[in-house]
């Protein structure tokens, strides 16, 4: 287990969408906003896989986003 890697949330970003999609399902939609592009995902995951820590992995993600 320790050499697999985990799957993530993919976030796909051109000039003027971002397309993020579920590891876990089809689930998929475009915004104009890093940001609201990982808040979504975040109550995504939250409503429709029942994932408590979603509001947190989202926002431990958009910090990310800024200080790389």
């Amino acid at each position: 287990m320790r050499n697999q890697k985990r799957k993530s949330p993919a976030i796909d970003a051109t000039d003027h969408t971002i397309l993020i999609t579920c590891d876990k399902c089809e689930w998929r939609e475009l915004h104009d906003d890093r940001n609201a592009a990982w808040y979504a995902l975040a109550r995504h995951l939250k409503t429709g896989h029942d994932d408590p820590y979603a509001a947190k992995s989202a926002a431990r993600n958009i910090y990310r986003n800024h200080h790389e």
